[in-house]
């Protein structure tokens, strides 16, 4: 891991810091988080290196960064198989 220095104004150093504590992360990772997201890993074919865990959980980081926090949950019936594939009994 290296270290990397950006200058920010100081609107955006407060909205990074406090979307970092929404999320319970020092600034220094959400930040990380953010710049991986804007340069995701490249598909991989068989045969490709594993990624890490921490790489993976980065990842998943990044995807649920849009997902609004209030949304509901999807009922049982919606995610069971009969839900799912309705078309087809």
């Amino acid at each position: 891991m290296s270290t990397l220095m950006i200058e920010v104004s100081p609107e955006l150093e407060v909205r990074l810091q406090a979307q970092a504590k929404i999320r319970g992360i020092p600034v220094e990772k959400y930040l990380g988080m953010m710049i991986e997201s804007l340069f995701p890993m490249p598909v991989v074919s068989e045969g490709a290196t594993e990624i890490s865990n921490e790489e993976f959980d980065a990842m998943l980081d990044a995807l649920s960064e849009g997902i609004d926090p209030n949304l509901p949950p999807l009922s049982d019936e919606a995610i069971s198989r009969a839900g799912i594939y309705r078309d087809h009994d």
